[in-house]
């Protein structure tokens, strides 16, 4: 075990608070940053759906997973018209 490996070696927690108290008091609670647990997780629904095969194709075509791409897709097109009324 070389020296900047081993655990022993104080020179590791140099950067560590000499005051704990005082450490932990500065601290800042991630989670009030956050939005609440309902807004970050999205429900799910499976559907079927019928879509023309090129249009499939393209979406597979970007890499990654088509259908969350394609969900993606739809919520930008539904906050595009948010407030206007669908004739």
């Amino acid at each position: 075990m070389t020296r900047e490996n081993d655990p022993r070696d104080e020179t590791h927690y140099r950067d560590a608070p000499e005051d704990v108290e005082q450490a932990v008091r500065s601290a800042v609670r991630i989670e009030d940053t956050l939005p609440p647990p309902e807004e970050l997780v999205r429900k799910k629904q499976s559907v079927t759906i019928r879509l023309d095969a090129d249009i499939v194709e393209w979406f597979k075509g970007h890499g990654g997973q088509y259908q969350t791409l394609i969900n993606e897709v739809l919520r930008r097109y539904k906050d595009h018209f948010k407030g206007r009324r669908a004739d």
